[in-house]
């Protein structure tokens, strides 16, 4: 065909020089992306010891207290998901692979974790009015219902400080497995926390979550 067409290679063939792996250019982004799995392995871990309603309290303060002690970073979409998750909602499994291999459970939670990265970032209005050079006001649209749930409720108060944003939500329609009086505690418990930990500098070891995350892959069924 080239012949056919007499296709001259010093004049018309060009080699253009090779393009930055993608596996370079979301170095910036690594640690947070480490953070968000290991959340996602922390919840599928407790969600395979029982989803029942007797396990849903217990399970849901655990993630908590292990955010606040080992973790040392409060992780809110990934609360909303285990909130869900452990609360009974069923429809949300498919976003830590409950009954899967091992293999499957890395890769499904890593594209979980993608997810959450991208719905992040599609509505973290400072940070994407700063790459425009302009005001903006971000509309995060997806055909994902696990997505929507977990980034749905209406926020009534936003509250920037240093790196902590606090998120005051209204009309909030709990799992059924919690009741009315263990919410009021638990909101209770996270506001608590929250006052605790404002003017806490956020530093994360990315060696300690690299530890974490290969024990918790250890554990996988």
């Amino acid at each position: 065909m080239l012949k056919r067409f007499e296709f001259n290679y010093e004049l018309n063939y060009k080699v253009f020089p090779r393009r930055e792996s993608l596996k370079g250019s979301i170095k910036p982004f690594t640690s947070n992306l480490n953070l968000y799995y290991e959340g996602l392995l922390k919840i599928r871990e407790l969600a395979s010891q029982g989803l029942s309603k007797e396990f849903s309290e217990k399970n849901i303060v655990h993630f908590i207290d292990w955010m606040d002690s080992d973790l040392n970073v409060m992780l809110g979409l990934e609360f909303s998901l285990a909130l869900e998750i452990f609360g009974g909602n069923t429809k949300l499994l498919t976003m830590i692979s409950i009954g899967s291999n091992s293999e499957q459970t890395k890769k499904r939670l890593w594209g979980t974790a993608w997810d959450l990265f991208h719905a992040r970032m599609s509505c973290n209005r400072p940070q994407i009015s700063r790459m425009v050079g302009r005001e903006t006001d971000p509309i995060f649209v997806t055909k994902d219902y696990a997505l929507f749930k977990i980034m749905a409720p209406s926020v009534l108060h936003g509250i920037r400080f240093n790196s902590t944003m606090f998120k005051i939500t209204q009309s909030n329609e709990y799992p059924h497995h919690y009741s009315r009086e263990f919410m009021d505690k638990l909101n209770e418990k996270l506001l608590r926390l929250s006052v605790d930990r404002v003017s806490e500098k956020i530093d994360i070891d990315d060696s300690n979550v690299l530890s974490i995350i290969k024990s918790l892959e250890s554990n996988l069924e």
